[in-house]
């Protein structure tokens, strides 16, 4: 799944989507345009809820998070922190699509 506009896109790795305990958990990439930088983003979903948070962020000074790691920033999840579907389309997208194929999977025998 890949969604994003003005200055960057954003794409969720199907194979990281995990049930993990009190969230979804799953892997996003951040990519920035025009000068070619990423992040990998460890994500956090409240399905029930329609909630995103990051618990984690590292950053690329290339794009598609290669070459090496930059600097890792680190969060506890956190009731506080939650960012509701309704913050803007772009999260919305990225909770609807995750927690759809976090349902299909994760339910899958």
């Amino acid at each position: 799944m890949q969604t994003g506009h003005g200055n960057h896109s954003i794409q969720v790795d199907v194979d990281s989507i995990a049930q993990r305990t009190g969230y979804i958990g799953a892997r996003l990439l951040y990519e920035y345009y025009p000068d070619q930088h990423s992040a990998l983003v460890e994500g956090a979903f409240d399905c029930k809820a329609k909630n995103f948070q990051a618990l984690s962020r590292t950053e690329y000074a290339a794009a598609e998070a290669k070459g090496n790691a930059g600097a890792t920033t680190r969060w506890d999840l956190s009731a506080d922190r939650w960012r509701p579907a309704s913050a803007d389309p772009e999260t919305y997208a990225i909770i609807d699509w995750v927690c759809g194929v976090a349902a299909h999977r994760l339910e899958a025998p």
